[in-house]
C-alpha cells in the first residue's frame, strides 16, 4: 500500500519536545520535574493533557501560560532545589473572587496542575514515551498517586485490562510495533524506540482500562489516577493528492493531526512533494474502504481528480462512522453528487453527513487560501462549534 517515496519528517505530536527535554537531562544527571494538566474546564488556558519539562535552566511546553505558569516554573525549580520528590496536585482557579486555590488569571475555568519530579529510575519510561511519539506506534501513558510515571505499549495496555480484573500483574510487552505504513520516520528514532520499549517498567495491574476511545482519562480523588493516550488524537485522511492537497497538509501540519493523503495516480507531483502527510499511498478507489479506519476522531476530506471518483469513494465512505466526511468542489457539483448518492440508494439522513463545499467562506481562490478555509472549518468541526 505504499508509494515507496521518500520524505523529510512530517510533524511530530506537539508533545514530543517535552518529552525529548526530559529523556536527554536524565540522561545526563540533571534533574527534571513534569508539570502535567490533569482536568480542565471553561475557559482555562492550560487544557487537559498540557505538559511541560522543566529543569534549572530550561523548559519546554506549556501549561497555559501568564503568570500562573511562571509561579508553577518557579515551584518546580524550587522542588528540584530541595530534592523534594513527592508529588503534588494542586487545582488552580482562574477567577480573582476564588477564596483559594487561586491562579492570579482572571479568564474564567479551572484545572488542576500535577507537580511530578522525575529521577534517573524514570528515564526508560520517559525514553519510551519519546520513542512511541517520534513513531506512532500507539500506547498510553499513565500516572498516579501509587505507582509514579508508567508507560502502556500497546499489547501490554490491553493486557493491564485483563490482568485488573484477575488480580495479576501483566509482563511488559519487548517487542513493540512496527512503523507506521509510509512514515518518514529516521531508523536512529526507531531502534531507540524498540530498546526503550524493551527497557519500560511493565505496567501496574491497578492501571486505568485503556479501551475506551477517550484520549484522556482521569480519576480524581485521593486515589488520583490519570492516562493519556500517545500520538495524535485526530487523523485526517486526505483523499486526492492534488494541489489543494499539497496547500491543506502544509497547513495542517502545525495543527495536531495525523496526516494520510491517498491518490490512485502513480508519479504525481504534488504527492511527491507532499513533504508533511505521515503516510502516502497509492491506492484503487474501488478498494478505498479497506484502507480507512473508521472511529470517532477520523476526518476524511475528499478532493480527487475529478466528479466521477469523488462518488466512488463517497458511496464507499458515507456509511462508515467518523468525526467529518467533507468534499470539495463547487455547489453545483456537490448537488449532483447529492443527488447521485440518492439514486444509489442512500438515505437523506446518511447524505446529511457530508459536508459540501467544504471551507468556510472567505471568498478563497488559490489553493493555498483554500486551504486554510478548510482547515478552519476542520477546527469548527474539533471543538464543537
Amino acid at each position: 500500500m505504499t508509494d515507496g517515496l521518500t520524505f523529510s519528517m512530517p510533524a511530530t505530536p506537539r508533545d514530543l519536545p517535552v518529552w525529548t527535554l526530559a529523556a536527554a537531562r536524565l540522561r545526563a544527571g540533571v534533574p527534571v520535574a513534569l508539570l502535567l494538566v490533569l482536568r480542565s474546564t471553561g475557559s482555562s488556558p492550560g487544557r487537559q493533557g498540557f505538559k511541560m519539562a522543566v529543569t534549572a535552566a530550561e523548559v519546554a511546553g506549556s501549561i497555559g501560560g501568564g503568570i500562573m505558569e511562571h509561579k508553577w516554573v518557579e515551584l518546580a525549580r524550587q522542588r528540584l532545589r530541595e530534592a523534594d520528590a513527592a508529588p503534588l496536585l494542586r487545582p488552580q482557579i482562574h477567577r480573582r473572587e476564588a477564596p483559594a486555590d487561586r491562579s492570579g488569571m482572571m479568564c474564567s475555568g479551572e484545572q488542576d496542575v500535577l507537580l511530578l519530579p522525575l529521577t534517573a529510575a524514570d528515564l526508560p519510561t520517559v525514553a519510551a514515551i519519546e520513542g512511541t511519539l517520534h513513531t506512532l506506534r500507539g500506547g498510553h501513558l499513565a500516572v498516579s498517586e501509587v505507582g509514579g510515571l508508567r508507560f502502556l505499549p500497546p499489547v501490554a495496555a490491553a493486557a493491564s485490562v485483563a490482568a485488573a480484573a484477575a488480580g495479576t500483574t501483566p509482563a511488559a510487552d519487548t517487542a513493540g510495533n512496527a512503523a507506521p505504513t509510509g512514515g518518514a520516520t529516521p531508523e536512529t528514532a526507531a531502534t531507540a524506540a524498540t530498546k526503550a520499549l524493551a527497557e519500560a517498567p511493565a505496567p501496574l495491574a491497578s492501571e486505568p482500562a485503556t479501551g475506551s476511545d477517550d484520549f484522556y482519562h482521569y480519576q480524581p480523588g485521593v486515589a488520583w489516577r490519570y492516562r493519556e493516550r500517545l500520538g495524535f488524537r485526530d487523523q485526517l485522511t486526505i483523499v486526492g493528492g492534488g494541489h489543494v492537497s499539497l496547500a491543506l497538509a502544509n497547513v495542517l501540519a502545525n495543527l495536531d493531526f495525523e496526516l494520510t493523503v491517498l491518490d490512485d495516480r502513480a508519479d504525481l507531483p504534488t504527492l511527491a512533494a507532499n513533504h508533511a502527510a505521515h503516510h502516502r499511498r497509492i491506492i484503487d478507489y474501488e478498494q478505498i474502504a479497506a484502507a480507512m479506519p473508521a472511529g470517532p476522531h477520523r476526518y476524511v476530506v475528499v478532493m480527487t481528480v475529478g466528479y466521477r471518483t469523488d462518488a466512488v469513494v463517497l458511496q464507499q465512505l458515507l456509511r462508515r462512522p467518523g468525526r467529518y466526511l467533507g468534499v470539495m468542489g463547487s455547489v453545483a457539483k456537490v448537488a449532483e453528487l447529492r443527488r447521485g448518492l440518492r439514486e444509489a440508494g442512500f438515505t437523506d439522513q446518511e447524505i446529511a453527513r457530508l459536508r459540501g463545499p467544504i471551507g468556510l467562506p472567505i471568498q478563497s481562490q488559490t489553493p493555498e487560501e483554500i486551504a486554510i478555509s478548510i482547515a478552519a472549518e476542520l477546527i469548527q468541526v474539533r471543538r464543537g462549534s
